[in-house]
């Protein structure tokens, strides 16, 4: 029997770690994201002004982000802008962030012009969650069922990908809500 070299081996367990962080396929968490959510405590980036759990309630766009993230900093604008879109449907675009500078966080906050809601404090709900690599996108419905879990930035200027995303929130216990 060949015996493979050890770099190789080496190199097939880290590409496997990688692809299995980013395949979108999370382990999904066993109770709903509205109780997750209000096993922690996140506070607002822009003041660190605690946030109850009660305020993101309803369809969300949940991205998790930080700025030291190149595809969380391309991907930005354009949630940006799908929140601009998804707000008359009472779909709301959240970002959290999981920056240790929280300074960082608001220059880029600022710089990119974003007026979505922002979040820190979040590490316990990321572990709880499962995300794995960032950028990482949640879709959660009203009633706090996770439509999608998206590892990996997104393209999200098109009206495909805002019918598949008020599609996927608009159902709950396969009615349409």
């Amino acid at each position: 029997m060949t015996r493979l070299p050890w770099r190789l081996v080496a190199c097939i367990a880290i590409a496997w770690a990688v692809l299995t962080a980013c395949s979108g396929r999370p382990e999904l968490p066993a109770r709903s994201i509205h109780e997750a959510l209000e096993a922690v405590r996140l506070a607002r980036l822009s003041d660190g002004i605690p946030v109850s759990a009660q305020a993101l309630h309803g369809p969300l766009v949940i991205n998790f982000w930080a700025s030291w993230c190149a595809p969380c900093r391309n991907e930005m604008p354009a949630l940006e802008r799908l929140s601009s879109r998804l707000a008359p449907d009472g779909i709301t675009v959240v970002g959290i962030t999981l920056d240790n500078d929280l300074n960082l966080a608001r220059e880029f906050v600022h710089a990119y012009r974003l007026s979505f809601p922002m979040y820190t404090g979040a590490e316990s709900l990321r572990v709880a969650l499962g995300v794995k690599a960032l950028p990482h996108t949640l879709l959660v419905r009203s009633d706090g069922t996770l439509a999608a879990a998206l590892a990996g930035a997104r393209d999200w200027d098109s009206e495909p990908v805002d019918a598949h995303v008020r599609e996927r929130l608009a159902h709950v216990d396969g009615r349409r809500r």
